[in-house]
């Protein structure tokens, strides 16, 4: 990744921010986070990337960002909660 710079950034920290959603507001559920995870590695770093390089290396790197940010605003803005916690039920 050296001639990337800045995009992968911005894929992280949306990826930081739907993994921190995902945990909140599945009552702190480790194997939804692992899966996510495991997902995000196998598609990401075994076959997607490798495939690319120079300009579509970075192009890549700014859809994936772009497409993270898209499925943020989907979680958040129907449920208008952001990042917090459900309040815990008794029972």
């Amino acid at each position: 990744m050296s001639g990337v710079k800045g995009h992968p950034l911005v894929a992280f920290f949306v990826l930081a921010y739907g993994l921190s959603w995902g945990n909140y507001n599945t009552h702190q559920s480790a194997l939804l986070a692992m899966l996510f995870h495991t997902a995000q590695n196998t598609i990401g770093g075994w076959y997607l990337f490798r495939g690319f390089s120079g300009p579509d290396l970075t192009r890549l790197w700014w859809l994936w960002a772009a497409m993270y940010c898209v499925v943020a605003c989907i979680l958040t803005v129907p449920s208008r909660t952001g990042i917090s916690r459900l309040p815990k039920t008794m029972g």
